[in-house]
């Protein structure tokens, strides 16, 4: 037969409610703690995270727009070389 292992730590097997109700306070506000720390890590991830992309969008931004001109910049000059064929 199996027995379950008690949820309870042994010295608060025989303890009285109240003994019992503080120690779920305190296990409670344990949990609440860690909880609170993590989130606060979570948080400042989500935030370093959110500059990086800002900054990647940026630098695709600039890209993008470099782009253009050397696209502008190569079909004038094909344009110039055209034109000077044609002479």
């Amino acid at each position: 037969m199996t027995t379950e292992p008690p949820t309870e730590p042994q010295f608060l097997q025989h303890a009285g409610d109240s003994t019992r109700i503080l120690s779920k306070h305190r296990q409670l506000f344990d949990i609440k703690e860690k909880y609170a720390e993590e989130k606060a890590a979570y948080d400042d991830q989500v935030e370093l995270l959110q500059a990086k992309e800002d900054a990647l969008a940026k630098r695709d931004l600039e890209f993008q727009a470099r782009l253009v001109r050397l696209k502008n910049f190569a079909k004038e000059n094909e344009l110039k070389t055209e034109k000077l064929t044609r002479r």
